[in-house]
């Protein structure tokens, strides 16, 4: 009885290893023995492909079943395609060259270089009518929707003098610490950008002033959820224990005094008729730290009635994106800064570690389009796949923090967020598109599968 279940526990465990395979590889030039950059690796069998970074080299990481007969095919202008199966790219080492076409020469001229460009393009947008960052915000019917969020401005007086002045005195830099200044203002509006025209319009709404909250679409309204208030004399943060709901067609705000998962930073999304909220923080405690939640609550909207689901694995405070049936947390914060990926399946309440970041991300701005999640923070954008598994980074020039992230016919959209430098904190304005087809001709900066 032993040896069988030895067998079977074998039997699934060489299954669960045939799900999660990763294939690697590198691409040369033929003749020059130089690797070849932007090269299309595609894998026809599971609608899957990617590219060859500056080195000439892929990875392909699946989670599906991958037989040795399973074909790779490997394309770029100016070269002959070559297809391989999986057998025959180990039996050459992983190694692929290819070869030039010469009728592909005589119709197209080439780039002497054939570089893929170094970061990623993005076109400036009209701005917001207020800098601010650490809002809440939702697109729906190609339109973006700004409620809230944080205006301060921060600057260390003392720190500025202590960078910039290096022959500062003891007396230099106690005069400057008296130059710290600190504007505490959270914003009480409702901003709506429309995509078509590139324009942005202040519907005359009084919400109340409050940050580091969600904003969620459904059923032609707007539900605003969670994150912290503010005194008026700016000195201390209070949770936000109302939820205010805009209805987009009467241009009126309900609010709702019942809502059991006050917490900031946490993360929301619509679930059919419902609309689930996960973890957050719930107070700062004398010593500096925060305490984290773990709680999940679910809120029916055809019945009115709140519902506690299965507590996540780690409290933490974190922000994710629904696809389908499944939630993905992406980052977060727990004292210090996260850099997972994890999934919460609602239909079976099950959690799942799904990959780890290259560089953990306290509050990433994220969204996705189809299977691919998206997310940015300070001059990186990534992607994930949830099918595949793979993990790619890449840079922009844009160093902003606490922006929002959304995606609409085929561009991804940066909102607002704030820069920090050095002796200072201050919000942005600056909103900007980027083209999904930036990423097939930018060089991946670092990709992994998982």
């Amino acid at each position: 009885m032993k040896r069988v279940f030895l067998l079977i526990f074998f039997l699934i465990l060489t299954s669960s290893l045939a799900h999660a395979q990763k294939v690697t590889g590198t691409v040369l030039d033929k003749e020059s023995n130089e690797p070849v950059e932007g090269v299309h690796v595609t894998l026809p069998a599971y609608n899957y492909s990617t590219v060859t970074n500056k080195k000439g080299e892929f990875i392909i990481g699946l989670k599906a079943e991958l037989s040795e007969k399973d074909s790779l095919y490997f394309t770029y202008v100016g070269y002959t395609t070559a297809r391989f199966t999986l057998s025959q790219l180990q039996k050459m080492n992983h190694t692929v060259f290819l070869e030039v076409s010469l009728e592909e020469l005589k119709e197209i001229t080439l780039d002497s270089d054939r570089k893929l460009q170094p970061k990623i393009r993005f076109k400036k947008l009209a701005s917001l009518d207020t800098k601010m960052y650490a809002f809440g915000s939702v697109l729906a019917n190609d339109k973006i929707y700004v409620a809230g969020g944080n205006q301060s401005y921060v600057e260390n007086g003392m720190r500025r003098e202590m960078e910039t002045n290096l022959a500062a005195t003891l007396q230099d830099i106690l005069d400057a610490s008296s130059q710290n200044f600190s504007w505490e203002k959270y914003n009480g509006s409702l901003q709506v950008y429309d995509i078509k025209s590139d324009t942005w319009s202040m519907p005359q709404l009084e919400l109340i002033e409050r940050a580091n909250h969600n904003l969620n679409y459904y059923d032609d309204k707007i539900i605003i959820s969670g994150g912290t208030t503010v005194s008026l004399n700016g000195k201390y943060e209070y949770l936000a224990d109302k939820i205010e709901i805009i209805d987009l067609k009467k241009d009126s705000v309900l609010v709702d005094k019942a809502n059991p998962h006050r917490a900031l930073g946490g993360a929301t999304f619509i679930y059919e008729d419902n609309m689930i909220l996960m973890g957050g923080s719930s107070k700062m405690k004398r010593n500096g730290t925060k305490d984290y939640l773990d709680k999940v609550h679910l809120y029916n909207f055809e019945s009115g009635l709140w519902y506690e689901m299965a507590h996540m694995p780690l409290p933490k405070e974190t922000q994710g994106v629904l696809l389908e049936n499944k939630i993905f947390l992406v980052g977060g914060s727990r004292e210090t800064a996260l850099g997972g990926i994890e999934s919460f399946d609602v239909t079976t309440g099950r959690w799942k570690k799904e990959a780890e970041l290259m560089e953990t991300s306290a509050a990433p701005a994220v969204t996705h389009h189809e299977k691919t999640i998206y997310f940015f923070d300070n001059g990186k954008i990534g992607s994930y796949h949830t099918e595949t598994g793979e993990l790619k980074e890449y840079k922009i020039d844009l160093k902003i923090q606490g922006a929002g992230l959304h995606y609409a016919n085929d561009k991804l959209y940066i909102i607002g967020g704030f820069e920090e430098y050095k002796f200072r904190t201050r919000p942005l304005a600056g909103c900007y598109s980027i083209e999904l087809a930036e990423f097939d001709l930018t060089e991946v900066a670092r990709a992994i599968g998982f």
